[in-house]
């Protein structure tokens, strides 16, 4: 586990989790109508597969990387702070809870930029754009137009 890197786990979200992404934007674009809203997305930091997943759902809407990975970096304080550290070792398997280093799991805990802006680049270089990722696994212009919809005001 100490070589696993926080964007090795989320190349491992982006390439083997396709299907849950598509559900979860599906699922979110059916808004109001759908009763879907309001929705509540989390995971033991709300950094990694729900950061993944947010992030693309801000990408569909039309939010900048930038702006995305501005957020993102918001979960690192918390994240590197004593009780988010006590929640991440609770989320391990009580199998390999105590064997993980505190030092890999200060590393996983933290929220670094250079992480999520590694993930949207593997994207643009693999699938030509993020759009390309997104219409790859199911989330089409017309889904993004509808979750653009959904999620967002007209300014």
């Amino acid at each position: 586990l100490d070589t696993v890197s926080l964007y090795d786990l989320y190349r491992l979200i982006i390439d083997n989790r396709r299907d849950e992404l598509r559900q979860a934007a599906e699922l979110v674009a059916t808004g109001e109508e759908g009763g879907a809203l309001p929705l509540l997305v989390h995971c033991t930091h709300g950094k990694d597969r729900t950061g993944v997943l947010v992030a693309l759902l801000l990408y569909a809407c039309g939010v900048s990387e930038e702006e995305i990975i501005s957020d993102y970096v918001l979960s690192h304080e918390w994240g590197c702070s004593v009780e988010g550290k006590w929640h991440a070792r609770q989320s391990l398997p009580s199998s390999v809870r105590e064997r993980v280093d505190q030092s890999v799991l200060d590393r996983w805990c933290e929220a670094p930029e250079s992480v999520l802006a590694q993930m949207f680049a593997a994207l643009r270089e693999e699938f030509g754009s993020v759009e390309g990722y997104l219409d790859e696994i199911g989330i089409t212009k017309d889904l993004r137009q509808q979750l653009a919809s959904t999620l967002t005001v007209p300014a």
